[in-house]
């Protein structure tokens, strides 16, 4: 079976933290538009280094993430990801794609918001 890929927009929450509190210029703010594997067997979102790196993420030592605004289409969600400094392909996994609400269509290989939540996200609680 292929591979299903997304176009995704990543960008750097604390950037984005600083413009809404007018200490950046909205055009500073480190932003990137990529192509990711989608991927639900794997939990968090996966970046190559150089992605990593053009966003200006700050990793912790002890787990190698980070946490960055990921968009696919009209949703965007806030989510820890990993660098995989072998791999030059970022990963959109369960985590983003739950959060997001989105559903991988395996058989027609497209992702789409789910059936009941076609505007926005639905959480169950």
């Amino acid at each position: 079976m292929n591979e299903v890929i997304a176009q995704i927009q990543l960008e750097n929450i604390v950037d984005r933290e600083l413009v809404r509190r007018g200490l950046l210029a909205e055009d500073k703010v480190r932003q990137l538009i990529t192509h990711a594997v989608v991927d639900p067997d794997v939990l968090m979102l996966v970046l190559p280094q150089d992605q990593v790196t053009a966003l200006g993420l700050r990793l912790t030592k002890e787990s190698n993430a980070s946490s960055v605004t990921v968009s696919v289409g009209n949703r965007s969600a806030s989510v820890t990801c990993v660098m995989n400094s072998g791999s030059t392909q970022p990963v959109l996994s369960s985590l983003p794609l739950t959060v997001l609400d989105l559903h991988l269509d395996r058989q027609q290989q497209i992702l789409s918001p789910r059936a009941d939540s076609p505007l926005f996200p639905l959480y169950r609680i």
